[in-house]
């Protein structure tokens, strides 16, 4: 996106996607700090839906500015990654440590289980986000993710009655 939309360098157009891996990173490693103070289900509610509307709306924004203001536009962009890692961060320990605590099987069956479905849905998803990009434009193309994590926001309340 960042090198054929925005028209930045090679090197350059690298940064949303360390910029999104660092900030899963930290907010996984800090999002306990947040569950003594916030609910899980408002949490996932929260990080969701403020991740993907910043995402979505970051992406078309930072796309109209860079015809202008290439550095700006770009910025823009960058802010919609480092939110919307911060969203995503912590759902995949949630989600399994939710699946294991919900299911009647052993806590390796469930993780096993959810692992076979999430590679599913990856071999689902990727080609039609590549189809909805080959077909229409990348930007197009992002706001797949981007719905669907908002999306996620849906399962907070069977998360939360898994955790309780």
């Amino acid at each position: 996106f960042s090198k054929e939309e925005l028209h930045m360098g090679a090197g350059v157009s690298t940064l949303p996607y360390i910029l999104f891996i660092s900030t899963m990173i930290i907010g996984r490693l800090t999002s306990h700090r947040l569950t003594d103070h916030i609910g899980i289900d408002r949490l996932i509610r929260l990080c969701t839906i403020i991740g993907g509307v910043t995402f979505i709306v970051a992406i078309n924004v930072g796309l109209q500015v860079s015809k202008s203001l290439p550095t700006l536009g770009f910025s823009i962009v960058l802010i919609g990654y480092f939110v919307g890692g911060l969203g995503v961060s912590f759902l995949i320990p949630t989600f399994m440590h939710a699946a294991s605590r919900r299911s009647n099987a052993p806590g390796s069956v469930a993780l096993g289980q959810l692992g076979a479905i999430n590679t599913t849905l990856i071999l689902i998803v990727k080609p039609i986000i590549a189809w909805t990009a080959q077909l229409t434009s990348i930007r197009v193309a992002l706001l797949i993710p981007g719905v669907m994590l908002i999306g996620v926001a849906f399962s907070a309340s069977a998360v939360k009655k898994a955790l309780d």
